[in-house]
């Protein structure tokens, strides 16, 4: 399990190496606080699964959007 964290860790660092520098030389500062965020969202939920924490499944919580729409669209065709 260490080995798996570490790897994970080691991708994301990788990405953040590749990509960080860039945006903070070419002042990005929005696109880098939305890849801080989308960064942090992606470590949580994969360290989650690596460590075998009980997480959502993201499927239902799209479920839960797109369920009235559907039925909105439906309803109007």
């Amino acid at each position: 399990m260490i080995l798996a964290v570490g790897l994970t860790s080691l991708a994301y660092v990788g990405m953040a190496v590749i990509e960080v520098p860039h945006m903070i030389k070419s002042k990005l500062w929005r696109e880098l606080l939305v890849f801080c965020f989308f960064m942090l969202i992606a470590m949580i939920y994969s360290f989650g699964l690596v460590l075998n924490w009980k997480l959502p499944n993201l499927v239902t919580g799209l479920g839960y959007i797109f369920d009235p729409v559907t039925r909105l669209m439906e309803q109007l065709l």
